[in-house]
């Protein structure tokens, strides 16, 4: 796909998958991995964010995170929207 920038959205409310827990926790811990290395080319211009849903779980994964407390909060859309907004400001020069 053709951007300037690209956003990869991280969205988890904490819990893993009750099937194969281990495989997808080791899975996961790879693609941010992958993920962060990626972040760091200048070619690349990827945004890697967390959007935690009543958890900072993916600050465990060294992601930037954008906590949201209930995903039943009427202003949980306006808090990812402003939070991806001021990330996406930081980076333009």
């Amino acid at each position: 796909q053709r951007a300037t920038d690209r956003i990869l959205l991280y969205y988890t409310d904490g819990h893993m998958p009750a099937e194969d827990r281990v495989n997808q926790k080791v899975m996961l811990e790879h693609e941010c991995r992958r993920a962060k290395a990626m972040e760091q080319l200048p070619d690349r211009r990827l945004h890697l964010v967390g959007i935690g849903v009543g958890t900072d779980s993916p600050k465990d994964y060294g992601l930037d995170t954008i906590l949201v407390d209930d995903e039943n909060d009427p202003e949980a859309v306006d808090k990812v929207v402003a939070g991806l907004a001021e990330r996406i400001a930081r980076t333009i020069k």
